[in-house]
């Protein structure tokens, strides 16, 4: 998705699995500055010589939709969208397909996809733990 920071165009995938935005460094203008930041970043990756926009700018997106973003800047392979930015215009991620074998499962445990999981569907309370011999741990049976 390509947006507009202070007029300058980025592209950059979506990732609503961050908190934050991250641009890279060999995309970031050289005149605009940053401050260092003292934190590490993880994911897939590590990243160490973190910096972060010292000013903050309007961002425009696809739609010519508003916001603002006060990015930060390593030296990563793609620019990363995140929530940061994403929540601003209310978009969020909708992964609707479910499998007909997670359905079936579900199904079975009484799962109400209009209370979600875990709200109101099955034990109310704890279960206890019961010994099933010959089974142990994982309900295999004893080995001898």
């Amino acid at each position: 998705m390509t947006l507009q920071i202070n007029g300058k165009s980025f592209t950059a995938l979506v990732d609503s699995g961050a908190d934050i935005t991250i641009i890279s460094s060999k995309f970031w203008p050289k005149s605009w500055p940053l401050s260092p930041v003292s934190s590490v970043f993880t994911s897939a990756g590590k990243a160490t010589d973190i910096q972060q926009s010292i000013e903050i700018f309007l961002c425009k997106g696809p739609e010519g939709q508003a916001a603002t973003i006060q990015p930060y800047v390593t030296d990563i392979a793609i620019n990363l969208w995140e929530r940061d930015l994403l929540s601003q215009w209310g978009a969020y991620t909708n992964f609707p397909y479910v499998s007909p074998a997670a359905t079936n499962t579900m199904s079975k445990m009484n799962y109400n996809p209009l209370k979600g999981l875990g709200q109101e569907n099955g034990h109310m309370e704890p279960i206890t733990a019961e010994m099933r011999p010959p089974y142990k741990g994982l309900g295999y049976p004893v080995q001898n």
